[in-house]
């Protein structure tokens, strides 16, 4: 009898394993599937693409203002965002044409370095020792230079290299300002901004068989000064209260109060909820 059992325990043993493995494994495809789908996801990319990187880890009134701006380039002032609210990837696709094409940390190059703008070549002909001084005054970060090669003690800087967002470059047509970008990694950044999921059949600028996004980034201005009245961080929540105001002079004053709620971990932001206003009422 007990030479009977011994087999039998074995064999159901490794059926309650396999069992165990199988669900084990469905579970692992259905959360792998949620975090394709959804901006909750946590885990790393695995796409042989660059991802787009914000790496801001000190937060301040410009910063703040560059945000709010590549919001409102985008969203009109009826776009507010409740913390649950799911919003149309149609909407939040349209995000990648100002923040998730220009770098949303500001660097005003063109005042910094117009006397060595050579219109000819559309470079920045800077001197090596210039730059070292600039970095040693905390007047630019040397992560500006970063990955340029020096010839003769200069750097030889493409303008398109302070406009774009580094990861961006191999995918600009300088010519047409347009951009083929890789699905990978527009899904991905737009994820990582907002609560929305992944719906290709909404994005015209979407190709379904390359696989690859073309599209014309934001080129406009923002008619709006931004006063940032309180700024609240708890840990890694950021609230900002500001008050936009149109500098359209020919227009009645309009103004709006605006409350963003930001979400800041190791150094990308993501939009919790936008409270609008009108500041006129």
């Amino acid at each position: 009898m007990k030479k009977l059992l011994l087999p039998l325990l074995i064999i159901l043993c490794l059926s309650g394993c396999m069992k165990f493995t199988q669900i084990q494994d469905k579970a692992d495809k259905n959360k792998k599937a949620d975090n394709l789908l959804t901006s909750n996801s946590e885990q790393e990319s695995d796409s042989l693409y660059p991802v787009i990187k914000d790496n801001i880890h000190e937060i301040d009134n410009t910063l703040l203002k560059e945000i709010v701006t590549s919001y409102f380039l985008v969203f009109d002032f009826d776009m507010s965002l409740n913390q649950d609210d799911l919003i149309d990837y149609e909407r939040a696709f349209q995000y990648i044409r100002s923040a998730g094409t220009y770098p949303i940390e500001p660097f005003e190059y063109w005042k910094l370095f117009e006397d060595y703008y050579d219109s000819e070549s559309d470079n920045y002909i800077i001197p090596v020792e210039l730059v070292d001084k600039l970095i040693s005054e905390k007047r630019i970060k040397s992560s500006h230079f970063a990955g340029l090669t020096v010839v003769d003690d200069t750097y030889i800087v493409d303008s398109l290299f302070w406009t774009v967002r580094s990861e961006l470059h191999q995918y600009f047509n300088k010519d047409k300002w347009i951009l083929t970008v890789p699905s990978e990694i527009v899904d991905e950044y737009i994820l990582s901004k907002f609560n929305t999921k992944i719906d290709h059949s909404q994005i015209k600028e979407y190709d379904e068989n390359s696989q690859i996004y073309t599209y014309e980034s934001f080129t406009g201005s923002f008619h709006y000064a931004i006063t940032i009245e309180e700024v609240l961080v708890d840990d890694e929540i950021v609230t900002c209260k500001c008050i936009l105001t149109n500098e359209i002079q020919e227009n009645p004053i309009i103004s709006y109060k605006v409350t963003f709620v930001i979400k800041l971990v190791d150094g990308e932001y993501k939009f919790l909820s936008v409270d609008i206003k009108d500041n006129n009422i």
